[in-house]
Formats: structure tokens, C-alpha cells, sequence
């Protein structure tokens, strides 16, 4: 028994050395105390313990054991109740986060892809092979009643856009896409390929990056329609600069290393019930957290709204300039339309629409914040008044103006329901075909 004990404490006394000394030792990966050194450490601390314990180290631990067990069982009933009360008096509250955490809404910026991955040059796509909003191997999304064509046989269109004609909310069925490959064939009485190149959040300029990426593998559509807008301003009133993606700001304190890691027990302890019941509860009533008044904007950032709507119109309209002259030289032709949004138009709102039009949402603030509304207004009015038709560009944001049934689903005030698709699609296919029968 003495043996064991001594070397016990000789065994602990190494771990412990070993943990202080790794640095010098060259046995660890980084500079500082580390958490597997801080690990390595209490395990020596704890045979150094039972080495002086001896015989009581056994009574000692089966002590320590129901202590620990007692403390875990209490902390599960603890969490079970938080949860029950959070059930019982914030039920709308509680089902909110769980949206925003679900959706990429909390702890990233609002319109982050929900399932994405890093991709090169374009920043993220989405996961290849989901389920429901259906991608292929590559991550674009699958529209049905496409069909492999050839040259001589049918029409290729490519679209690219953001979440709008990605389709978020709605059916593989039911997208843009889907309603134009359907809207176009009857049209054109012939086959369609389309291959919908859009992702969520995307900007013309990564737009234009996807249409190099598949002309360099030698997939040559016949139209191409870009449809923008709404991508182009909120990237501008997020971070005060045109022509960057979304999130622009965040991204770069992540790749600069500026950004917090947070520790193993701020991630177990934010992943409780009980954490998200104090987080709820603290942020009303009397023992409220007060948030800024302000939203961090172009406006907070001292931008001033003009200047940067004249960038914004520049920069996309440069982005389709040079998407045309690949057209000149691949042999194809380019629609660029601006999209609809609940605050250009006059379309007749319903009321679940104007509570979007005029209502402050938890995550979806820029919807009700006038700097957002009025760049917004004041990108679309310059587009709308310099779009030269000639080249292919066009606002089609009144496209919803007679309509009076509800075409807008959420907070955002761009995604449309299928309804809203299927106009949307209608209004393209006039345009796809009129470019298609253009010698």
C-alpha cells in the first residue's frame, strides 16, 4: 500500500511538472497555460491528493462521487424547471430564439446562410445534398422540370440572386426558377435547362464571380438573368462601404483574429435552460438590460447616405458591364433586374404585410430602421431612373403593384411565397424570351 502511495504522488508530482513546464519542453502546441495543461495538472494534483490520503482515499472518493452526482441531478431539475417556465410565461419569446438560433439569427448577423459552407472567391455556398430547400452535389438549388439540353435542341439559362430567387421559404416546386423553366418552355416551345446559381445573402459581385466560374468549365448558357436590388443595399447599410458581402464587418474580425473565443464552459453554460430563462428575463421587465438606442449603420458610422447610394448603383452596374462583355465574347445575353421589396411599389398591403411594412421584429431591426428604408429607396430610385433597357436592364419592382393577396412572408420584406414566385417568374419569362428571340 505505501508503495502504491508513493507512487502515486511521484506519478502526480510528473503530471503536474510536465503541465508547468510544457512550454519549455516543447511539448505543447501554443504559448500560454493551455486547457489540456490546466487538464494534465488537476489529474497530478489529484494522485498527489490520494497519495496522502491513503486508506481514506477510497471513502474520500465514493464522498466526492455522491457530492458530484447530487450536484448534476439538481442541475438537470433546475433546467427542466427553467425550461417549464420559460414554456409557461414566455412561451412567444422562447419560440423566437429558437427560430434565430435554428436560422443563423442569433450570435450571427440576420441573413446568414442557415446551412452553409466556406467557398473559394465567392465566400459560402450552401451544403451540398439538403433535404426540403433541395441542393445538388454542388449546393445550388434544384429546380424541377429542368432538363439537360443541347445546343441545337433547347435554351440554357443560368439565374443568379440572393435568397429571394434561391428560394427561402418555399418548395423546390415553387421558387423563381421553377416557375420560369415552366413559364419559358410554353413560351418558347422548347426544352429549358436552368441552373439557379443563387445563394443566400449574395451580391452581384459574387454573382458575377459564380457566372467566370462555370464559363471557365466551358458551361455556356444562352441567357443569363441577374436578379439584385435588396443584397446590394443592406450590404452597404450594415457596413457603410459598396460593394462588399454581407457581413462584411464580422467576417473580417474573424479572419483578423479579432474576434473573442469563447471557452468550453461559456458554450456549456449558454447551452443551458437556465441561462436562457435569465437571458429572457433580463431582457424586460424591471431588471431589463437597456439597449443602444442605435443601430450600427452607414448613418452610426458617420456615411452619409447619397455618396454611398451613388457607389452602390455604380459598383452593380459595373458588375453587369463586365457581365455583358463576357456575353459578347461566350455568345450570350444578360437580363438585370431589380427585385421587389415591401417598401418600393405601391402594392396594396394585407395586414400580415404591413405589420412587416411598419413592425420592429427581434433580429430583424433594419426593417423598421428608417436609414435602411431610405437608402434603400434612394439606391432603387437612381437604378430605376438610369436602368437602360437597351442593355438589358430593368426594375421590376412595381410587378406586385395589382396585386392585392399577400405575396411577402417575413420580417426580412423580400421573400415571397409561391404565389409571389410565380409572378415574379411570369415578369422574367417575358424578358428571357424576348433576349432569346433577339438575333
Amino acid at each position: 500500500m505505501a508503495i502504491l502511495r508513493l507512487a502515486a504522488g511521484i506519478a502526480g508530482a510528473i503530471f503536474v511538472a510536465v503541465s508547468l513546464l510544457a512550454d519549455r519542453l516543447g511539448l505543447s502546441a501554443g504559448s500560454g497555460f493551455s486547457r489540456n495543461q490546466t487538464l494534465i495538472a488537476i489529474f497530478g494534483a489529484g494522485l498527489i491528493i490520494a497519495s496522502f490520503l491513503g486508506r481514506r482515499f477510497p471513502q474520500a472518493y465514493r464522498g466526492l462521487s455522491l457530492l458530484v452526482l447530487n450536484l448534476i441531478v439538481l442541475a438537470t431539475m433546475a433546467d427542466l424547471a427553467a425550461l417549464v417556465i420559460m414554456k409557461l410565461s414566455c412561451s412567444s419569446e422562447l419560440a423566437l430564439r429558437i427560430r434565430k438560433i435554428e436560422e443563423g439569427g442569433l450570435g450571427r448577423p440576420v441573413n446568414a446562410p442557415r446551412q452553409g459552407e466556406y467557398a473559394a472567391w465567392v465566400v459560402w455556398h450552401a451544403l451540398p445534398g439538403q433535404p426540403g430547400e433541395s441542393t445538388d452535389s454542388l449546393g445550388h438549388r434544384i429546380t424541377p422540370g429542368s432538363v439537360l439540353v443541347s445546343d441545337e435542341e433547347g435554351l440554357r439559362l443560368f439565374l443568379l440572386g440572393g435568397s429571394t430567387s434561391w428560394g427561402s421559404g418555399v418548395a423546390d416546386s415553387e421558387t423563381v426558377a421553377a416557375f420560369l423553366v415552366r413559364s419559358v418552355s410554353r413560351s418558347a416551345d422548347r426544352p429549358i435547362e436552368l441552373l439557379n446559381l443563387s445563394q443566400v445573402g449574395y451580391v452581384s459581385t459574387q454573382e458575377l464571380i459564380e457566372l467566370e466560374m462555370q464559363l471557365r468549365e466551358g458551361n455556356i448558357p444562352d441567357v443569363v438573368v441577374f436578379l439584385d436590388g435588396f443584397n446590394e443595399v443592406f450590404t452597404a447599410y450594415q457596413s457603410g462601404r459598396a460593394g462588399v458581402h454581407q457581413n462584411f464587418l464580422q467576417t473580417a474580425t474573424l479572419l483578423e483574429g479579432r474576434a473573442a473565443q469563447s471557452s468550453l464552459a461559456w458554450q456549456l453554460w449558454h447551452a443551458t435552460d437556465i441561462s436562457m430563462l435569465i437571458d429572457l428575463s433580463t431582457r424586460s421587465g424591471v431588471f431589463g438590460r437597456h439597449e443602444p438606442d442605435y443601430l450600427v449603420n452607414y448613418g452610426s458610422l458617420g456615411i452619409d447616405r447619397d455618396s454611398l447610394a451613388c457607389e452602390v448603383v455604380r459598383i452593380c452596374r459595373g458588375n453587369y458591364e463586365l457581365a455583358r462583355r463576357l456575353g459578347y465574347s461566350y455568345g450570350f445575353r444578360c437580363i438585370f433586374a431589380w427585385q421587389p421589396t415591401i417598401w418600393t411599389g405601391t402594392k396594396s398591403l394585407t395586414v400580415g404585410e404591413d405589420s412587416i411594412f411598419t413592425g420592429a421584429f427581434p433580429g430583424y431591426e433594419f426593417a423598421s430602421d428608417s436609414a435602411m428604408i431610405d437608402l434603400l429607396r434612394e439606391c432603387y430610385s437612381l437604378f430605376e431612373s438610369n436602368a437602360l433597357d437597351s442593355l438589358g436592364e430593368t426594375s421590376i419592382t412595381g410587378v406586385f403593384d395589382s396585386v392585392s393577396a399577400r405575396v411577402y412572408t417575413d420580417p426580412s420584406g423580400v421573400h415571397i411565397n409561391a404565389l409571389g414566385d410565380s409572378l415574379l417568374a411570369e415578369r422574367i419569362a417575358e424578358l428571357v424570351t424576348r433576349e432569346a428571340n433577339t438575333d
